[in-house]
């Protein structure tokens, strides 16, 4: 995939085929008399009152070349110009879900191309139809420093993150066509920004997206955890640290928790650490920790059938710690990441855990299985305290933990824990940055008896069945962060999808990659150099 910015006119286009954005009002006669003359055919037919339809296409001739034009219907909701020059936000303006909607567009734009099996396509910056505004408003609203995200980008990344497709066990699997990508533009500073934020920066987010979708999507009888273990350490480039613990090892290391999860299985557990170490001048780094359970039957407290269809999912939060550490050592961030990934199928056999079965974690608080079905909070439980005795900035876990979550918070918002009010802010306002929805929810301390075991430490469920189930969860992987500072990410509803998703689509959706990439650069606003590592998709 190749993505440029190129400062030329639209008939200038050696494409196949034209993006046009369509604002209603907007004078069209600088794209030429032809294309002009279309457009002005699809307004009179009444394309800016049909809010369902999005996207219209026709072919013009252009310097003897046929090309297809894809016209894009910008509602009044999303013209950003709507109040006029005097106050280009205007008060009712949210940046956020503006830019959400363009990122929308820009997936069912994306949709259009691979189905026409379009090959290349150049897309009319939106900015250069904004002929009413003002430079020196133009350029408050490029500021990155403002919270408004540039259309064209938002078009763009909604492009790149719709043409994804998992087909790699299809006999006949037919590859995307869509291999170039350019943004053209007459305005300099239209120019200067998508030089220097876009590009391999975009890319390169997007191709983690899908390494991401890859790894969740691919089978359990193919991603195991051993084959899970060795293509991290086959595809981590050579800045990034890779060690493996195997099932013998985490015994010796005392990590009896995911040694549990992983007992009934012939496939047995495995535990990545990873290391990037981007600033040598100093010892201070962040830590992720990812849930890796590569297929989840329940253990002995076995799913019903129908509940673990799907269950191939329960590794997504391993794979989005291995995507966004590969994603910030390829762009070499100067900051020290450390990841852990524990990983195990859950299985029912001779070997597995029972309901009742106490073990020592590495911590050394002792848990009582309640549950075998709850099986993520013990593998999470031995990182997370491993994590914490490197004495991080922060820790940061994600997890498909509960379908108590789903249930609360639906197929597309994650939900999110900390025990920190700053790090809760900011991973608030990355969410509304980059468009993946969290909500935040309570740790309510008075829940903290329903976990207090009776024969151990602590218990894996709560005593009081089907209440609160992600507040209690949540509530667990606190008692072994000690007084680090920690956020919990529940993505349960949008790791894996059974519905659509307006721009991410269904099944894995590589969800959080694009989330905590962004919020590990607000954490470190200090830091001019990391700054620049910001993407605007």
């Amino acid at each position: 995939m190749n993505l440029v910015c190129r400062k030329k006119d639209i008939f200038e286009s050696e494409m196949e085929s034209i993006v046009v954005p369509m604002y209603e009002g907007a004078q069209y006669l600088m794209l030429g008399n032809e294309i002009a003359s279309a457009l002005s055919a699809i307004i009179n037919a009444g394309f800016f009152s049909d809010k369902e339809e999005r996207i219209r296409n026709f072919f013009v001739t252009i310097m003897g070349e046929t090309k297809k034009v894809y016209a894009l219907n910008i509602t009044k909701e999303m013209n950003i110009l709507k109040t006029g020059e005097s106050n280009i936000y205007g008060s009712d303006y949210d940046p956020h879900a503006v830019s959400g909607a363009f990122r929308a567009l820009g997936a069912t734009l994306g949709r259009a191309l691979v189905k026409d099996n379009i090959k290349s396509v150049s897309i009319l910056a939106f900015e250069d139809m904004w002929a009413t505004i003002k430079r020196e408003q133009l350029k408050r609203f490029l500021d990155t420093k403002n919270e408004a995200v540039l259309s064209t980008a938002a078009i763009v990344g909604g492009l790149l993150l719709s043409i994804y497709r998992y087909d790699m066990f299809k006999h006949e699997a037919k590859p995307i066509a869509l291999q170039n990508i350019e943004v053209m533009t007459r305005r300099d500073d239209v120019m200067q920004f998508m030089d220097e934020t876009s590009n391999h920066k975009w890319l390169e987010l997007c191709r983690h997206v899908n390494i991401v979708r890859d790894l969740v999507n691919a089978p359990s009888n193919v991603l195991l955890p051993e084959t899970f273990a060795e293509y991290v350490k086959t595809s981590s480039i050579s800045s990034i640290a890779v060690d493996v613990l195997d099932e013998n090892e985490l015994e010796e290391k005392g990590l009896q928790l995911v040694s549990a999860v992983g007992r009934g299985s012939v496939n047995k557990p495995r535990f990545i650490i990873m290391k990037y170490k981007g600033n040598h001048s100093t010892a201070r780094h962040i830590a992720l920790v990812g849930k890796g359970v590569t297929f989840d039957s329940g253990g002995t407290n076995l799913k019903p059938s129908d509940a673990m269809d799907d269950m191939r999912c329960d590794m997504a939060g391993a794979a989005t710690v291995f995507g966004i550490v590969s994603m910030i050592a390829t762009m070499e961030l100067p900051i020290n990441v450390r990841a852990y990934i524990p990983l195990a199928e859950n299985i029912i056999g001779g070997g597995a855990i029972h309901p009742g079965d106490i073990v020592r974690s590495y911590s050394g608080k002792t848990v009582e299985i309640l549950n075998t079905d709850a099986e993520g909070r013990l593998l999470l439980a031995d990182a997370l305290s491993l994590a914490a005795e490197t004495n991080p900035e922060y820790i940061l876990d994600i997890a498909t933990l509960t379908g108590a979550c789903s249930i609360a918070l639906g197929d597309f918002c994650a939900g999110l824990f900390s025990n920190r009010r700053e790090l809760s802010r900011l991973m608030l306002e990355s969410s509304q940055w980059c468009g993946e929805r969290v909500w935040e929810m309570p740790l309510v301390e008075e829940y903290l008896e329903q976990i207090k075991g009776k024969g151990a430490d602590l218990q894996n469920m709560s005593s009081i069945p089907r209440k609160g189930g992600a507040i209690i969860a949540g509530l667990f992987l606190r008692e072994f962060v000690g007084s680090c500072p920690w956020v919990h990410l529940d993505i349960a509803g949008p790791g894996f999808l059974g519905i659509e998703h307006p721009v991410l689509g269904k099944n894995a959706t590589g969800f959080g990659v694009r989330l905590i990439y962004d919020f590990i650069i607000r954490t470190h606003k200090r830091n001019a150099r990391l700054q620049g590592g910001r993407i605007y998709i």
